[in-house]
């Protein structure tokens, strides 16, 4: 990684992306792993090139999340073989239905828009920037119900954890423990 000076005075990290803030500080708490490493990837795709930066969209296809952008390039310093294909950069390394999932959520919740139809490129893909169009009231509703359906998960196991090993003093401490739930 090389950290340089911009004619402006500010520093600058080389052969980077801008990740707008308000994705790491607001929305990533509220997504799950495939949903961030998808929306990344949009960013990486859209944010990442002067000509997607002003439209603020982009083509990607499903193979492009899945395994990586092909080039005809043949410099080995910015590009990797796989499977006799040559790329320039690897995907997410999740599986098409786990990707799909994952765009459907993060359209549901309207961080991202589909634009149009499937092209031989992929399907347009924009990053939401009016964050009122954000579902976050879904976001937080989604995040509680998986918090409580992990604490029913615990406390069945802490349950049957006491009642296995017969330990009385432990069930009546779990059982009260988990009756303020």
């Amino acid at each position: 990684m090389q950290i340089e000076m911009a004619e402006s005075g500010n520093y600058y990290v080389r052969d980077s992306f801008p990740v707008p803030n308000f994705y790491v500080d607001e929305v990533m708490h509220f997504l799950t792993s495939e949903e961030w490493k998808v929306l990344v990837y949009m960013m990486r795709c859209i944010l990442g090139f002067q000509k997607h930066i002003q439209a603020g969209t982009d083509y990607i296809a499903m193979s492009q999340f899945t395994v990586g952008q092909r080039t005809r390039e043949s410099n080995p310093s910015f590009s990797f073989k796989q499977n006799g294909q040559r790329y320039s950069r690897r995907g997410t390394g999740l599986s098409g239905p786990k990707v799909k999932k994952a765009i459907d959520a993060l359209v549901h919740f309207g961080l991202v828009r589909r634009e149009g139809q499937h092209r031989k490129y992929g399907i347009s893909y924009w990053l939401e920037r009016d964050w009122e169009v954000i579902d976050f009231i879904g976001l937080y509703a989604r995040r509680d119900a998986q918090e409580a359906k992990n604490r029913a998960k615990i406390r069945r196991a802490v349950l049957a954890s006491a009642r296995s090993k017969k330990h009385s003093a432990t069930l009546r401490r779990s059982e009260r423990d988990f009756e303020t739930d």
